[in-house]
């Protein structure tokens, strides 16, 4: 690069991160247009992708949204994380749906005359909140979890309900 007032070379050296550099000659402000280089230097060396911001030329990880020195956007889009589902269980119990587990039990649960209408109006409405989990993450499974706490938890306690309004009216007509 030459500078723009002498005609002299000015050398910038890329890695301080400047914008302007004194013309060693004239004292002249040389502004330095900072380009990425077209390859990382040493891509060779690492197995890792790198990403040059085209703002001030830091290198960033493949991966990065922003870059890490001005912040500035450096992918249109974000890329999302790769979901680990780590399954114990093989499959039979949705362990990463807890509320569709609890609406499960409590809804079996819920066949007891004395816990019906409690455990059944609680499974109902952790059921629809395991439902809406799994809608929003299809992995954490629990769908079936869930409709059955619904059904059962909605079920007997409407039965148990019924049956105690039953008994009392035929309580009063005596």
């Amino acid at each position: 690069m030459n500078c723009p007032n002498c005609g002299k070379p000015v050398t910038a050296v890329p890695d301080e991160g400047k914008r302007t550099v004194e013309c060693p000659n004239c004292h002249y402000e040389v502004t330095v247009k900072q380009t990425p280089p077209s390859t990382p230097p040493d891509s060779t060396a690492t197995n890792e992708s790198f990403i040059y911001c085209q703002k001030c030329g830091t290198r960033n990880n493949a991966n990065n949204y922003r870059c890490t020195k001005c912040g500035e956007i450096i992918q249109m889009e974000q890329r999302q994380p790769a979901v680990v589902v780590t399954d114990t269980m093989g499959g039979w119990i949705p362990s990463q749906n807890p509320k569709a587990v609890w609406a499960y039990y409590l809804g079996i649960f819920s066949i007891i005359p004395c816990l019906g209408i409690a455990s059944g109006i609680t499974a109902l409405i952790l059921g629809i909140m395991g439902l809406k989990d799994f809608q929003e993450k299809p992995e954490i499974k629990g769908k079936t979890h869930a409709w059955t706490g619904i059904l059962a938890g909605g079920g007997f306690s409407l039965l148990w309900t019924m049956s105690i309004l039953i008994a009392l009216a035929f309580e009063m007509a005596e």
